[in-house]
């Protein structure tokens, strides 16, 4: 499964065709819930490189939106690299250079974090670096609260 895969799901609810399919391709076989307490239900697919964000975006509602993935280099452990393909044509071996020659000047940076972000489509892009000049350790697509 690539990125791409994924990240057109973004925005749909868990009870949604692609969603259902999306959670069942990747191997989860629970619903996703929020926990007592918390404002989000997290599946952290680690051994894929991947988590996925759920929120509910209504209140009182049981539907969940899926509103935020992660891709991960399995560079700072705790995850395994992400097989599938990165969107853009981005790599985990590209630097912080060789992004910006793709997707052009961020719109955003946070250089204490050592990221970039974009917003395009309605989503925003955060790649997350492994220091000054180092290569991908983390892609992200959130669904701002505001679209």
């Amino acid at each position: 499964m690539n990125s791409d895969d994924i990240v057109v799901c973004l925005g749909k609810t868990d009870d949604s065709p692609e969603v259902i399919r999306l959670l069942a391709g990747l191997g989860v076989k629970k619903k996703p819930k929020v926990p007592r307490g918390d404002i989000e239900a997290r599946i952290d697919i680690m051994e894929q490189g991947l988590s996925l964000v759920f929120e509910p975006r209504e209140p009182k509602t049981s539907k969940l939106t899926l509103v935020a993935v992660q891709f991960f280099s399995g560079a700072e452990g705790g995850s395994e690299k992400f097989p599938g393909e990165l969107p853009k044509k981005l790599l985990f071996s590209d630097t912080q250079t060789e992004v910006r020659k793709k997707l052009g000047k961020p719109g955003d940076t946070m250089k204490d974090l050592w990221q970039d972000i974009w917003k395009e489509k309605g989503l925003l892009m955060t790649v997350e670096y492994s220091g000054k000049g180092g290569q991908i350790t983390m892609v992200a697509f959130d669904v701002p609260e505001d679209d």
